[in-house]
């Protein structure tokens, strides 16, 4: 049995409409009630225009008999990573395949796919196909869940300064410094702090306004701890970024920056292929945040340093 995490996003859409012949004998849970769904779209189809979960809902397979798990209240912020390990543990004995909401609301949107054998591996092929490859986050064998190997994570607390002090002492690995991409208009932009260096700069245009791009390099937690706190940026990652991604990020054609600002952690997946880390601060009411490593190790110590566990408020809550 095996879990594969995937960005959830509207281009999924054509491969959900079809999924039912990969995956057939489909049934929907959905607020305590169970009836057979002979196609997936309908179900994913209202969650993918309004960008939320809205509702506690999944798609399963064939039963194994071992009883019918309690589902936990997963579009609810009271939900802790601990819960969902363990419904997942539920979910991966009670049934051949399932396929449930994941992350958080808006950009933060995923969705699960769990199942065994050939099952995972069609499903799989069919939700990672050339035109879906880049939308993967994850994957984890039951070995890994039992473990809790994980290499990323979505978490919450009130205060940007224990993010900052965790993604610094812990969060960066063995790197020696972090990178920033942060758009700006040009009313608001700030000097450089001291401990950060420009790389790249462009002038553009954010919603018809003056806009300045940077890519900014970061030598220290002050100068870290300037940027988490600012709402100024897109997203921070390990040096090492290919360069021509990182040029691209800075681009006006093809509204290339504006859709990297409206969904930054598809992006960040996209710079994860050549850096060791990512760190997104969503820009949404909600405040989560998304930090993925590719050391399982380093993302262990990072979310569960005293510098984020003790913060006001501070809620893990899904493994990704």
């Amino acid at each position: 049995m095996a879990i594969a995490i995937l960005l959830f996003r509207k281009k999924m859409l054509p491969a959900f409409e079809h999924m039912h012949y990969i995956l057939p004998d489909a049934a929907l849970r959905e607020a305590g009630e169970e009836k057979p769904i002979a196609r997936f779209l309908e179900v994913v189809k209202e969650a993918l225009q309004y960008q939320l979960h809205g509702r506690d809902w999944y798609v399963h397979g064939v039963s194994k008999g071992c009883g019918t798990p309690e589902m936990p209240r997963l579009a609810h912020d009271e939900v802790s990573w601990h819960q969902i390990v363990k419904h997942v543990q539920e979910l991966t004995e009670a049934y051949s395949w399932c396929l449930l909401p994941w992350g958080v609301n808006y950009a933060g949107q995923m969705v699960a796919f769990i199942a065994e054998g050939l099952a995972f591996e069609k499903g799989l092929k069919f939700l990672q196909g050339a035109y879906y490859r880049d939308l993967h986050v994850s994957s984890y064998t039951v070995q890994d869940i039992s473990e809790k190997k994980f290499r990323g994570g979505v978490f919450y607390s009130s205060s940007v300064e224990s993010h900052a002090k965790a993604l610094w002492k812990y969060g960066r690995g063995s790197c020696d410094s972090a990178l920033v991409l942060q758009y700006a208009s040009e009313c608001s932009l700030s000097d450089l702090p001291l401990g950060a260096e420009m790389i790249y700069e462009t002038h553009g245009q954010q919603f018809g306004n003056p806009t300045r791009r940077r890519w900014v390099r970061v030598h220290d937690e002050a100068a870290l701890l300037h940027y988490v706190a600012s709402r100024d940026r897109v997203i921070f990652t390990a040096p090492g970024v290919d360069d021509r991604l990182m040029w691209l990020a800075l681009q006006d054609y093809g509204d290339i920056a504006e859709n990297i600002n409206q969904d930054p952690l598809q992006f960040a997946m996209k710079a994860l292929e050549s850096a060791s880390w990512i760190y997104v601060p969503m820009n949404d009411d909600d405040k989560w945040n998304i930090y993925i490593n590719q050391d399982s190790a380093v993302t262990s110590r990072f979310l569960g340093s005293e510098e984020l566990t003790s913060a006001p408020h501070f809620l893990h809550r899904c493994f990704c």
